[in-house]
């Protein structure tokens, strides 16, 4: 598991990538804390991060944002259908806020299918195919 912390993090930090799409492959808080921590780098060039269907929690979410509010390039967040409570709602919402101070904004976040209260996220369901349709030409990399 370490090799694939170690290739996951160089894989996020200065592959060149603009899409990383890790849908469905059983994320949990150790994966989470190797992106959060390589999004920190300045030679991460991620603008979409898919993260959906896999079993994140609020820990994950918590460290996920403590890279994500230092970094500048991710507009697109994905957690759709993970384990996400209405404590980890409150993290993102806070996330995109310093993000918005920043003048480096998360432009949408999907959290549809997470066990929190709907109500506190309908706000960051959008049209994911307009978001995908813009960046289309910059996919370079899916991991499934």
């Amino acid at each position: 598991q370490a090799d694939a912390h170690v290739a996951l993090k160089q894989l996020v930090q200065g592959s060149g990538l603009h899409i990383l799409l890790l849908d469905e492959t059983a994320l949990s808080f150790s994966e989470c804390q190797v992106i959060g921590s390589a999004l920190i780098s300045t030679s991460c060039g991620i603008v979409m991060l898919e993260l959906a269907n896999n079993e994140v929690h609020d820990d994950g979410v918590a460290v996920l944002c403590a890279g994500l509010e230092r970094n500048t390039t991710v507009q697109y967040l994905d957690l759709a259908h993970n384990q996400i409570t209405n404590n980890g709602v409150e993290i993102i919402h806070k996330c995109a806020n310093q993000r918005s101070r920043q003048s480096a904004p998360l432009q949408q976040v999907w959290m549809e299918g997470n066990p929190g209260d709907e109500s506190l996220y309908t706000g960051c369901m959008v049209n994911r195919s307009s978001a995908q349709t813009s960046i289309t030409h910059q996919i370079d990399f899916y991991l499934t």
